[in-house]
Formats: C-alpha cells, sequence, structure tokens
C-alpha cells in the first residue's frame, strides 16, 4: 500500500470522457498531506473541488481509495474506490460498485521541482 501511495502522489490522474470538442478531463491529483484537488477540463468553467483522501486495505488486500468529499454524489471518482496500479498502461485502474468493470485513470506526469541551482 505504501508504493501505491508513492505512485498516486508522484503526479496527476486523469481520466478523459468524450472525444472531439465535446471532450471533457477529469484532473486528480493526490496531495501528500491527504488533500486531493479536481478540476475538470472542458468548453466551461467550473470550481476546483478539494478534500481529503486516504487508502484503506480490505480483507480481501484490495486497496480503498476513500474520497471525503465536500459534494454529496462526486463527479465521476467515487467516494469508496478499489484502486490499482497498471505498470504496462502507467495508469490507475478504478472499480467498485459504481463502475463498470475496471476504468482507468491515465498518468499525467507532473514538473518535479528540484533545489536552488538545479
Amino acid at each position: 500500500m505504501t508504493s501505491l501511495r508513492r505512485i498516486i502522489i508522484e503526479d496527476a490522474w486523469v481520466k478523459t470522457l468524450g472525444a472531439g470538442p465535446m471532450t471533457e478531463r477529469i484532473v486528480y491529483r493526490f496531495l501528500p498531506t491527504s488533500e486531493y484537488r479536481k478540476d475538470i477540463e472542458s468548453d466551461y468553467e467550473s470550481p476546483s473541488e478539494i478534500g481529503h483522501w486516504k487508502l484503506s486495505l480490505d480483507d480481501q488486500g484490495r486497496v480503498h481509495l476513500l474520497l471525503d468529499s465536500p459534494q454529496e454524489q462526486p463527479y465521476w471518482l467515487g467516494s469508496d474506490s478499489i484502486i490499482e496500479y497498471d505498470p504496462e498502461t502507467d495508469s490507475l485502474l478504478v472499480s467498485g460498485s459504481r463502475y463498470v468493470g475496471k476504468q482507468p485513470l491515465s498518468r499525467r506526469r507532473q514538473p518535479h521541482k528540484t533545489g536552488a541551482g538545479s
């Protein structure tokens, strides 16, 4: 679970919905402070959602991503999702009762800060 935590806080994770001019991207950033931020990239403006997250292990060894969202019904990623990392596709696979099968979140590499003079 520690390695999965390290993976999800390293970069942003994106769910793409639609195609062409109607494409919408939901971007999740999971911070080491246990806060998360969700932004929607679309043809309209919407406010960022900021909440808290944590990982939990169930009795079957599955890792759950638990979101404490300010919204009663989160837009895409639910308040309790089973997640796993797929190194072949470099994506997070999300599953659980609100999803059909395993849904991928694609990694969006973030520029990493370096020390002064780097």
